[in-house]
């Protein structure tokens, strides 16, 4: 992948899974499977993949 600003590589620093938040209109369904995922730890359907980049001309 390049830099959309000055075309270098850019380097994966950092990958890590995170809830999603519960939204103010969810069911009672939803809320419940939303504690359960939490509670468990087993977050399934809950999971943001969360990816940063850095951009190798910064490491020059």
């Amino acid at each position: 992948m390049k830099c959309i600003k000055c075309v270098h590589k850019i380097l994966k620093v950092d990958r890590r899974k995170e809830m999603t938040y519960l939204g103010e209109d969810a069911t009672e369904e939803q809320m419940a499977d939303y504690f359960i995922a939490e509670l468990s730890g087993y977050i399934g359907d809950w999971c943001l993949g969360i990816v940063k980049y850095k951009c190798t001309k910064s490491y020059i």
